[in-house]
């Protein structure tokens, strides 16, 4: 069975398949890029990360794109669409819980087995993103190591850090936050 019965399939295809099909190519090109961003080491921060919550843009676009595709295969092979949107609906949203819980801890022991954050102690870096004053919350610092750079959430104890101020690793909070302090200008040695 071929998926495109026409050469003109777009004219032939009845609105609620338009939705679908709308549906699946934009959630599909979003979700692409978050996922190109993420493997390319320029994470995309989204508010329910820092929160801890399941729901967030990652999770709604990769239901949409599930859920969408899916719903096309199934309706052009049944033909009955409220089947297939039932289907889809429901195998999509498992699969989104799935992900959602498996994604964080792949992520989390990727970055364990490539960081050991102990050994940055003393180490030298720069914000990039800024660092609330007195640990009222979370920056990012990018390490320049042996093996390269590398990017950690930060505190700071004493006034903020704006982006590319230089910093030194002071402390190791825990396995995936540092304290660190400003670098001032008498701690750089005089060429």
């Amino acid at each position: 069975m071929y998926l495109f019965k026409t050469t003109n399939w777009w004219e032939t295809i009845q609105w609620d398949n338009h939705v679908l099909w709308s549906i699946a190519v934009i959630a599909s090109v979003f979700l692409l890029i978050i996922v190109l961003l993420d493997v390319f080491g320029m994470e995309v921060e989204e508010e329910a990360q820092k929160k801890k919550v399941l729901v967030g843009t990652r999770s709604i676009l990769f239901f949409l794109a599930v859920f969408s595709w899916l719903s096309i295969l199934i309706n052009r092979l049944s033909d009955q669409l409220v089947l297939s949107v039932l289907i889809g609906f429901v195998i999509s949203g498992v699969c989104t819980l799935l992900v959602g819980l498996i994604y964080p801890n792949l992520k989390q022991t990727a970055r364990q087995s490539s960081t050991d954050v102990t050994a940055n102690l003393a180490e030298t870096g720069q914000v990039s993103q800024s660092v609330p004053p007195h640990r009222n919350g979370f920056g990012k610092v990018q390490l320049i190591t042996g093996a390269g750079r590398k990017e950690l959430d930060a505190i700071t104890a004493g006034q903020a850090l704006p982006t590319g101020a230089p910093v030194r690793v002071v402390d190791v909070i825990d396995d995936r936050v540092i304290l660190v302090e400003p670098i001032v200008q008498k701690d750089y040695p005089h060429e």
